[in-house]
């Protein structure tokens, strides 16, 4: 029989397709929408998704897309669309992104992971 387990830190960790990190230094992430372009602070970022700082949207944005003003991948340019929107224990909040494609992130998260 397979047991299968409620607690909080059990779903937070089967949730997690691809390992997530910060990165090192500071990266600014530009985002395309088509109509406007922001510029975020990345906290965290994996093959499958990113955590954008003080960015605020809803689940019915539709795709953007996402250039990361990082050395070598700043020609890279990603399509996302929104997970959710949150704010944080410590007050702050930003948006967790998904990417639609994990392969065209591999050289960014790598560029990322080198800074």
């Amino acid at each position: 029989m397979l047991a299968v387990s409620n607690t909080r830190e059990d779903l937070s960790v089967n949730r997690r397709k691809y390992p997530r990190f910060k990165p090192s230094r500071s990266v600014l992430v530009k985002e395309d929408t088509g109509e406007i372009i922001n510029y975020y602070h990345l906290r965290d970022i994996s093959l499958g998704g990113m955590y954008l700082m003080k960015k605020i949207s809803s689940n019915s944005e539709r795709a953007s897309k996402y250039t990361f003003l990082v050395p070598d991948v700043m020609e890279t340019t990603v399509e996302g669309g929104v997970l959710q929107t949150r704010m944080n224990n410590d007050g702050s909040y930003g948006t967790a992104v998904i990417f639609g494609d994990p392969k065209a992130l591999e050289s960014v998260v790598r560029a990322i992971r080198e800074l």
